[in-house]
């Protein structure tokens, strides 16, 4: 073969990868990516799951899933990690599990989008896993449906390019006190990560009570991100929201350390009755196969839901720019324009009420970053901390200097 026929041959297959990969704009749409979510690629990866038998910590088969989750994702061409973390239970003793990260970069990030769902399983009764690890637990709801769902969207966005850093977690020993999650959220905080957001995906096949069955479960740090999921869902799904206000400690799910952290986060969930095999050795599609064979366009809208969570925070980031100012009290005397800002606000008194010396800004992990003098015309802030340095895009309090952590009001810094 002469020169020439290689370079014909290396221009077509150029011209085949450019065909292929989708771009976004006019051609793309969110409606378009919502589309190819399906239900038969859902079913069949809750099939394969529940197959292992068991995903439960400690068990032969927990690596076999590790694997299989890593496996796809490279598949799918994500950069991908396998993070280790130490676990010492009481049945299996001092032993590791993993969280299964997929990653990528954004294009001109400023924060970090986070999408996750547990992969391991449990049978809580007498007789379960517990005691044997190798004890049946084949976790078809809980939570085959959220790693399906996640891989459904691993598929789906493999060569979209994102804004915003994304990562896709598939976290372990959620079953075992949510250590996984635990440990991930720690080397978050170490790393001093700015989060945009976190969206939970646990238990998402089918709606035990009625169509409205839908709960999005949120705490104080996290009423303005619920807003904008009951947006999306009557825009984009035919689900109804049923919003929770969930108090971290309230929390049993890999949403509870992001909250525990300040990080805002919210958890989709099919509600809070989730049948009589929850957690048992009948968790099963056999086991509930009128609910799923009646539920199954539920379980396809439950996976469009968490595609628009990322695709509205990590490719058109409508996370930090546009949310309503929402005071957490109305009589804390501030006033804040313009909200959201990119290079300066004014912060100033609401009509009726005095000036005082200063106000305190602090990021949403409660740590105060600045402190300002303020004069009767108010005052400037230029998103930047007390040393000059520049703050990352997200939400920050300000607040009276002195008054109470309630007597604040949100602003928004959209870089």
């Amino acid at each position: 073969m002469n020169i020439k026929a290689y370079i014909r041959i290396a221009i077509l297959g150029l011209l085949l990868v450019i065909i292929a990969l989708p771009t976004l704009g006019s051609n793309i749409t969110i409606q378009d990516l919502l589309d190819e979510v399906n239900h038969i690629n859902l079913m069949n990866r809750v099939e394969h799951l529940e197959g292992y038998g068991t995903r439960f910590t400690g068990s032969v088969q927990a690596p076999l899933v590790r694997d299989y989750i890593y496996d796809e994702l490279i598949g799918m061409g994500w950069q991908v990690i396998i993070q280790e973390f130490p676990l010492e239970e009481p049945i299996f003793g001092q032993t590791v599990s993993w969280n299964v990260i997929a990653r990528r970069a954004g294009s001109t990030p400023d924060a970090r989008v986070i999408i996750g769902a547990h992969w391991d399983s449990i049978d809580e009764n007498e007789g379960g896993s517990w005691v044997d690890p190798e004890n049946p637990a084949p976790g078809a709801l809980d939570n085959a449906t959220g790693v399906a769902v996640l891989l459904e969207i691993a598929s789906i966005t493999r060569n979209i390019p994102f804004m915003q850093d994304v990562e896709i977690v598939f976290f372990g020993s959620e079953e075992t006190g949510i250590q996984g999650s635990k440990f991930y959220v720690d080397c978050l905080v170490q790393a001093g990560v700015n989060v945009a957001g976190f969206f939970n995906v646990d238990s998402v096949g089918y709606d035990m009570d009625d169509p409205d069955d839908f709960a999005i479960f949120y705490d104080n740090s996290s009423g303005w991100i619920k807003n904008k999921v009951v947006q999306w869902a009557s825009q984009y799904t035919t689900l109804t929201p049923n919003p929770q206000f969930a108090p971290a400690a309230a929390s049993n799910s890999d949403v509870h350390y992001f909250w525990q952290a300040y990080l805002p986060a919210v958890s989709l969930w099919e509600g809070t009755d989730h049948g009589p095999y929850y957690n048992h050795a009948q968790d099963t599609i056999t086991e509930n196969m009128l609910r799923w064979t009646t539920n199954t366009s539920f379980f396809e809208e439950m996976g469009r839901m968490a595609l628009v969570c990322l695709l509205k925070w990590g490719v058109w980031f409508e996370g930090a720019v546009g949310i309503e100012d929402v005071p957490f009290n109305v009589n804390c005397g501030l006033e804040i324009y313009p909200n959201p800002f990119r290079k300066s606000t004014t912060i100033s008194f609401a009509a009726g009420n005095g000036p005082v010396d200063a106000v305190e800004i602090f990021d949403i992990r409660g740590r105060r970053v600045r402190n300002l003098k303020v004069g009767l015309a108010g005052v400037a802030w230029d998103g930047d901390n007390d040393n000059g340095d520049r703050m990352p895009s997200g939400v920050y309090l300000v607040r009276p200097a002195g008054s109470k952590s309630a007597q604040a009001k949100r602003v928004i810094l959209a870089r």
